[in-house]
Parts: structure tokens; sequence; C-alpha cells
């Protein structure tokens, strides 16, 4: 997927996504903080992390792909893109 024009990969960003996991029936809403091509940080409430594997979705940046949850600190997620 191509990236928004006049924006890198590691800008510092807030654009709001989702984050998709089987085990439940209602997306869990996230921002986006930065990231690369093999990842990124993501903001959200550290309640639902109970699976690691997700799908993010993040309409403004055309992402959506398969992820790990790698870390968990407060509200922010780390994740590796699969």
């Amino acid at each position: 997927m191509g990236k928004p024009q006049g924006r890198k990969e590691n800008d510092d960003l807030d654009d709001i996504g989702y984050l998709i996991f089987s085990h439940l029936s209602v997306p869990k809403e996230c921002r986006v903080r930065s990231r690369t091509e093999t990842g990124a940080v993501v903001e959200a409430d550290p309640d639902f992390s109970v699976s690691r594997v997700a799908r993010l979705f993040v309409p403004t940046l055309e992402i959506q792909r398969q992820c790990r949850i790698l870390w968990v600190q407060d509200r922010m997620h780390g994740i590796d893109f699969v």
C-alpha cells in the first residue's frame, strides 16, 4: 500500500485506527503514534490486549495489516507486522 503524499513512515502520527481481534465482535479504536515498514506504536486501552494477534486497520494511512502485539506499556502498544 502506498504512503499518503507528504507523509514519511516515521513521522509523529496521530491517526485513528482500529485493532481487530478475532475473539471480539467490535474493533478497538486506537491512535497510531509512529510506524515503520515492519511495525508501529499505537495508543489504546490496555484492557483488551489478551490476544497478541490482531489486524490493524488505519484508513487515513491506507494500512490494513495482520500484526502481533510485542509489548504493552500503559496505553502504548508496540506491534510488529506479520
